[in-house]
């Protein structure tokens, strides 16, 4: 389990920044979609966008390293 958190750690900060940080702030901080485009001055479809694109990659990162495909 420690194993999985730290490739799922590394996979997120592998993220770009701009995905990065509406994952941290919806996943970790729990905010909703309208806080965050508030708070990064951004409209909330731009923040659903990014929080899709990191999560697909996210996704991506586990799948080959469950597969055994990425170390």
């Amino acid at each position: 389990e420690k194993e999985i958190q730290d490739k799922f750690s590394a996979a997120v900060n592998h993220l770009p920044p701009d995905q990065k940080v509406v994952f941290m702030l919806k996943v970790y901080e729990d905010q909703s979609y309208g806080d965050i485009a508030s708070s990064l001055q951004i409209p909330i479809g731009t923040v659903m966008s990014r929080l899709s694109r990191a999560r697909r990659k996210l996704k991506e990162a586990l799948d080959a390293y469950m597969k055994g495909g990425v170390q």
